[in-house]
């Protein structure tokens, strides 16, 4: 696990980096990828470019820089309001972490716990 901060990207900021300033990238930080990134991945399928490439190639470009061994994809905002409003947790208890779809949750006797992704996180 990389020593640095969440680091929350845009399409335009991948853009800009090269390969290996991609894989720096991926090696430092932990990468929140939220549901925006991949909508903005698609709609460049759709739009017509000026370059010589093809949308199918500058799309295959963005997947080669997004980072994939420390990166997470966050849940969509609406599903992170409805579970506040529905009391399953405190905004002020996630503290930046990123927030990740599924799991499964468990208790023995008054302790609650998630098991999500191999990870068990305890609650309160």
């Amino acid at each position: 696990m990389p020593q640095g901060p969440f680091l929350i990207f845009d399409k335009s900021s991948l853009e800009s980096l090269n390969l290996d300033e991609a894989v720096m990238l991926d090696n430092f930080y932990m990468s929140n990828i939220t549901p925006l990134f991949f909508v903005e991945c698609l709609a460049d399928l759709e739009k017509a470019i000026r370059s010589k490439s093809t949308p199918e190639q500058l799309v295959g470009s963005l997947a080669t820089r997004t980072p994939e061994s420390q990166s997470y994809p966050n849940v969509h905002h609406s599903t992170i309001l409805r579970g506040e409003l529905a009391g399953r947790f405190h905004l002020s208890t996630v503290r930046g972490r990123v927030m990740l779809a599924g799991g499964k949750h468990v208790q023995l006797g008054d302790k609650k716990a998630l098991f999500s992704s191999g990870v068990l996180k305890q609650r309160r």
